[in-house]
């Protein structure tokens, strides 16, 4: 799990436009005045507090990637899962008929004798005994 800095937490709450009370009531779990003290970089948080904060701020539709802070509102969220989900249903369908049309294409081939094969059963016709056994040429 990404390892916040105060920084960040100071960013995505004003994102969420939360001072420190209302963070540390979501949170339940860390005091304000140490919320604070990490904001301002005076103090680390614990790893158990990282990860309360970090689920809170990601269930709220802050996304952290590298050093940048990036909120998402609940629709855009579903939008982009919208969009995934319908990508994910486009390259299947894709797949399905690239699927049907190699079975197709191999049907396709077995109906249509090689040129060989074709000549071979040819030439067997045309050297085919009479009825009294001679072979015509």
């Amino acid at each position: 799990m990404h390892k916040i800095i105060g920084s960040q937490c100071r960013t995505a709450r004003s994102l969420l436009k939360w001072n420190v009370y209302d963070l540390t009531n979501h949170l339940g779990s860390i005091s304000s005045r140490r919320i604070q003290d990490f904001e301002k970089g005076s103090t680390q948080l614990l790893g158990w507090e990282n990860e309360d904060l970090m689920r809170l701020f990601t269930k709220n539709g802050i996304e952290f990637k590298s050093e940048k802070v990036m909120y998402k509102s609940l629709a855009q969220r579903r939008k982009e899962s919208d969009v995934m989900r319908g990508d994910a249903e486009q390259v299947e369908a894709q797949l399905a008929e690239e699927v049907a049309k190699a079975a197709q294409e191999a049907v396709d081939k077995e109906a249509v004798p090689q040129d060989g094969a074709e000549n071979a059963a040819e030439k067997d016709k045309t050297q085919a005994p009479d009825k009294a056994g001679k072979i015509d040429e």
